[in-house]
């Protein structure tokens, strides 16, 4: 007869298709680790039953590629046609009930595992109307897992729910992002909440992690979460004591009981031996996961153990492994961190933390507990070993994890590094750069170089008291960047005051770029849907009276071709056809009718007097804006379709890209009147940070008529 552990297992390895016992990839869940937490106990308490089942011809192993856990092949395990049979003459009432098909749970959920000893605090949570709630407790404790069970009692309930991890580079939108599937989400936090409550009004949200969220973006979040919930969004946090954030009840989840506990450590194991393990480690659940027989037992401080027991039975040579995974600010993928044989002996010490996607990081209670034990010396040390690493791997994300090593190394020529791939990091995430420059500036303070690039970003996101803020503990703030300041803030006399103080101090080149960035802000400073064309013979006087004289020749060259351009634009807006096809022709005696520039020119003149509709491009801004040009050549289905189908992605991280993106917004919000209100509330947050102040008030404007 088989042993409850036995039936356990039993059932577990039932839930995988009998094709996977000849796969050379395979779920973690069949190995020893996966196993161990899915059922919720230790894994030396599953050497027993499983030798038994193996004994009885019910269960077998073999190595196998396990899916996330490097090329090294692990012992997998998979039922028999003979364990098969047993599982399907066990007694029907004991097989679980499987969630309705006409629930989801989507986004990055963690796996399922078996718990032990939380059926009273499952039951407390289930009674919780309506579904919000803040869950609170210790690295370790099983907040997660708990969660997640809760969560497979909801889907049953055809509740749907989303789940979303925070980490230390995420804001509102990238949050809002992750929890819809990467769906493109606005940026701004009220529009973020707005955007979420439609999106996931019958559902719950689950964000794990919050204790990660970086400073940078813990406003803007907490924002974002405080609307939510006023708007009866059902939510449940999680995150360690204390809560950044805490909504509805708070739930402290404390340790399990001592019966639970050894329940968790199986009745494999001496019970002598599990009562002593429970004397000294109480009923902390990963604990007790990380803890073995053959390990000694020391001192009752969970940290300790973790520290004088569990770290010291590692082999010395893997500790350089463990620190450069210790030093990981994110969870990444296992495959890209190497060290297959290292690897699997750190998580068959239960070290590591998997999630969706085969992410791996180091338990947050082990983590904690190796970062805390170096001085300021050794981490610099060991965050300078991991940037060398880190190099060597491709890839933005990897650009992202050098340089936050970098600073935390305290890294000298931070500064070089930043100029070969600041920019390229911007548009990649310009999140997790705003996380990384506020770092560099906290460590040195007295770099103007890191606080020019922190108010920039600022800017760029639309940030305005964090770009003042900054601006403020600079030596000599640039006369540009307050203007710009100026300029967000709404304070357009200021800002045009400051950029004539600012082009008074320049000349030459610098002051030409300077000119025809505000001619081109100036353009652009109108709604999509604006026929009066008023200021435009201004700006053309303002292009006329830049001088390029004094340029050398391929500075005039390029200069006068911009403002060929800037003129063509005035043009096609004032509907002047013959004046634009003059400037185009005149431009492409100088050059061909293939240059991009001239094709480009082609296609908006054909779009504007025309009625041209289709027009491709590789050049994604260019993209965008021919298309939303010929948005007015377009049926009302077309457009609606139009206007879905784009994705900003890196787009939008330039101040073009947020104009144009403020544009599509506005577009959305005309065209699809149930979103009006959130399309209206983005497009004014990225006019603002495309610095347009007049678009951004007009359309301001027009949203609060549509709240009488």
């Amino acid at each position: 007869m088989l042993t409850p552990s036995q039936t356990r297992l039993l059932r577990w390895l039932g839930k995988f298709s009998k094709e996977l016992v000849d796969s050379w990839d395979v779920p973690r869940e069949l190995s020893l680790p996966g196993l161990s937490e899915a059922l919720g106990v230790v894994r030396s308490a599953l050497h027993s039953p499983l030798n038994a089942l193996m004994e009885e011809g019910l269960v077998e192993f073999r190595l196998a590629h396990v899916i996330g856990g490097g090329s090294r092949r692990r012992n997998v395990y998979h039922l028999t046609e003979a364990g098969r049979i047993e599982l399907a003459n066990l007694p029907e009432q004991e097989k679980e009930e499987a969630p309705t098909r006409k629930s989801s749970l989507k986004g990055e959920p963690p796996g399922l595992s078996e718990l032990k000893g939380r059926e009273e605090i499952l039951e407390r949570l289930s009674q919780i109307k309506p579904i919000s709630m803040t869950i609170v407790g210790i690295a370790g404790i099983g907040k997660t897992s708990l969660v997640r069970k809760l969560v497979e009692d909801l889907l049953k309930n055809k509740k749907s729910c989303r789940w979303v991890r925070a980490n230390i580079y995420d804001d509102s939108s990238s949050l809002a992002a992750r929890a819809l599937d990467g769906q493109e989400a606005p940026e701004e936090p009220r529009a973020v909440a707005n955007w979420l409550s439609e999106k996931c009004n019958e559902e719950v949200i689950i964000i794990d992690d919050l204790q990660d969220i970086h400073d940078r973006h813990l406003k803007g979040i907490i924002k974002m979460i405080q609307d939510l919930d006023k708007k009866g969004q059902q939510l449940i946090l999680i995150s360690r004591a204390p809560s950044p954030i805490e909504i509805a009840e708070v739930i402290s989840i404390e340790e399990v009981s001592d019966d639970a506990a050894m329940e968790i450590l199986g009745d494999d194991i001496d019970e002598q031996q599990r009562l002593n393990a429970v004397e000294h480690l109480g009923g902390h659940p990963l604990a007790l996961h990380m803890w073995n027989p053959e390990q000694p037992l020391a001192g009752a401080h969970i940290r300790r153990f973790v520290e004088d027991t569990v770290l010291t039975q590692l082999p010395d040579e893997l500790l350089p492994m463990l620190d450069g995974i210790a030093v990981l600010p994110v969870p990444v993928q296992a495959e890209i961190l190497g060290g297959d044989d290292g690897m699997e002996t750190l998580d068959e010490h239960a070290l590591m933390r998997w999630s969706e996607g085969d992410l791996v990081e180091l338990q947050h209670l082990v983590r904690n507990v190796r970062r805390e034990s170096w001085s300021q010396e050794e981490s610099e040390k060991v965050h300078a070993i991991a940037a060398q690493r880190w190099a060597e791997v491709s890839g933005q994300q990897a650009r992202l994890l050098e340089l936050h090593m970098r600073i935390n190394g305290a890294d000298e020529n931070l500064q070089e590094h930043l100029e070969l791939h600041g920019e390229g990091l911007i548009l990649h995430d310009s999140a997790a750069m705003a996380t990384l420059i506020d770092d560099a500036c906290k460590r040195w303070p007295e770099a103007d170089a890191l606080r020019h690039l922190s108010v920039c970003i600022a800017l760029d996101r639309g940030e305005t008291s964090h770009a003042e803020s900054e601006i403020k503990n600079m030596k000599n703030p640039p006369l540009e960047l307050q203007a710009r300041l100026s300029r967000q803030q709404g304070k357009v006399e200021e800002a045009l005051t400051l950029v004539e103080q600012a082009m008074a101090s320049i000349s030459g080149l610098e002051k030409v770029k300077l000119q025809i960035s505000e001619a081109t802000r100036m353009i652009d400073d109108r709604l999509p849907d604006d026929e009066e064309m008023q200021g435009l013979e201004g700006v053309e006087e303002m292009i006329q009276e830049i001088a390029v004289k004094e340029l050398q020749s391929d500075q005039r060259k390029k200069v006068l071709v911009a403002l060929a351009s800037l003129r063509h634009t005035i043009k096609l807006k004032m509907n002047d056809s013959e004046a634009a096809t003059a400037i185009r022709k005149s431009l492409e005696s100088t050059t061909s009718s293939e240059d991009p520039l001239i094709v480009d020119m082609k296609n908006r003149e054909d779009i504007k007097f025309s009625g041209l509709i289709c027009v491709e491009s590789s050049n994604l801004l260019r993209a965008l804006s021919l298309k939303l040009l010929s948005i007015n050549n377009m049926n009302e289905e077309q457009r609606i379709d139009a206007l879905q189908e784009v994705v900003l992605d890196e787009i939008i991280s330039t101040r073009l890209g947020r104009r144009l993106a403020a544009d599509l917004w506005t577009l959305r919000g005309i065209h699809q009147s149930a979103d009006r209100l959130i399309c209206w509330r983005e497009a004014i947050h990225l006019y603002t940070a495309a610095e347009c102040p007049a678009a951004a008030k007009a359309l301001t404007l027009r949203m609060h008529s549509l709240l009488r």
